[in-house]
C-alpha cells in the first residue's frame, strides 16, 4: 500500500506538531476503548505492546521535528524538488482555484505523493532511484485523484511532466534559481 504525504501540511510546524498530538491521543483513546472485561491476558500484552509502539513512534516523529527546527540550515532537498514543481507555469495553471473545487465537492485539498527517491525512507516514497518522481493528486474521503506525474532529473536539472496520451515525459520549464540552489545543496 502506497504511503500517502501531503507535504503541504508539513509547511506548518505548529499545525504538524497538532496533527501528531492528536494522532497519539487519538491511538491512545483507540487502544484504551478496546479493553473489556473479557480480553485474556494475551491480547491485554498486546494492547499494552501496540501502545508502547504508537507512543514511541509519536515521539520519533515529535524529536525528528524538533532537530529540524532547532538547526534551520538543514536543507531538504525534497522541498527543493517541491518548490521546483510548484514553481513552473504548468502547475500554477494546473492548480490554479483547483484546491477550492475539491472542497467544494467535499474533498480535503490538494497534495503531492512521493513515488521515486534517491532517499525513499527520509522522503517516504515508495521506491528508490536516481530521480524525483512526484504525482500531484486530489484527495477525497474516499479517493485520490491524480492530476499530474511530475519527475525531476536531479543530474540533468530538468523537469518533465508525464503526458498521459504518449506516456512520456516531456520537459517544463521552471525557475531557475531553484535550480542553482538544488545543485549546491542536494547534487551528488
Amino acid at each position: 500500500m502506497p504511503v500517502l504525504v501531503d507535504f503541504s501540511i508539513l509547511r506548518s510546524d505548529k499545525l504538524y506538531m497538532k496533527k501528531i498530538s492528536l494522532l497519539l491521543f487519538f491511538t491512545m483513546l483507540l487502544m484504551m476503548s478496546c479493553k473489556t472485561e473479557s480480553d485474556s491476558k494475551e491480547t491485554s500484552n498486546t494492547i499494552s505492546s501496540i501502545k508502547k509502539d504508537s507512543v514511541k513512534s509519536a515521539l520519533k516523529l515529535i524529536e525528528k521535528q524538533k532537530k529540524e527546527q532547532e538547526n534551520p540550515n538543514t536543507f531538504n532537498c525534497l522541498d527543493a524538488v517541491l518548490a521546483i514543481i510548484e514553481s513552473s507555469d504548468h502547475y500554477k495553471e494546473l492548480t490554479d482555484g483547483l484546491a477550492d473545487e475539491v472542497m467544494k465537492n467535499n474533498g480535503t485539498g490538494i497534495g503531492f505523493m512521493v513515488h521515486v527517491s534517491p532517499n525513499p525512507e527520509k522522503d517516504q516514497a515508495l521506491e528508490k532511484g536516481d530521480f524525483y518522481e512526484i504525482s500531484l493528486h486530489e484527495s477525497y474521503p474516499d479517493r485520490m485523484v491524480n492530476r499530474a506525474f511530475y519527475r525531476y532529473d536531479r543530474h540533468q536539472n530538468h523537469l518533465y511532466i508525464l503526458d498521459i496520451v504518449s506516456a512520456e515525459y516531456e520537459e517544463i520549464t521552471f525557475n531557475n534559481q531553484l535550480k542553482n540552489q538544488f545543485k549546491q545543496n542536494c547534487a551528488q
